[in-house]
């Protein structure tokens, strides 16, 4: 996975011409996060969900429950980043995420198509 991530970012995205828009679907080996930057959910202790709203600057109070701060985690923006998308933007691309479930019905194997040059 991670030799076929840095294959994607040394020899695709650097023969694009800017800016160029990149469409990925949701596989789990596109989406690796930015470690650290996603949001706390159940798995995180207490303190590792405090230091998540201080890093963000954030407000909480120290009293809350671990289900208060988690309650309150949900209503902010999501500050998740995905190695790819930060590299693609990196060299003035732009990532766009097929919805689920669509690249099953996409007919990607069609050569003739200049989109898809880079791709094979």
């Amino acid at each position: 996975m991670e030799r076929q991530k840095i294959s994607v970012i040394k020899q695709i995205f650097p023969g694009l011409n800017e800016p160029s828009v990149i469409i990925l679907d949701l596989a789990p080996y596109h989406r690796e996060r930015v470690p650290g930057t996603w949001k706390p959910n159940t798995t995180f202790l207490k303190a590792k969900i405090h230091e998540w709203f201080n890093t963000y600057g954030h407000p909480y109070d120290d009293k809350w429950t671990k289900k208060q701060l988690l309650e309150q985690v949900k209503m902010l923006p999501d500050t998740t980043k995905y190695v790819l998308e930060e590299a693609a933007r990196e060299m003035g691309h732009e990532l766009l995420w097929l919805p689920p479930g669509m690249a099953y019905r996409l007919n990607f194997t069609d050569n003739r198509l200049p989109i898809f040059g880079k791709s094979r």
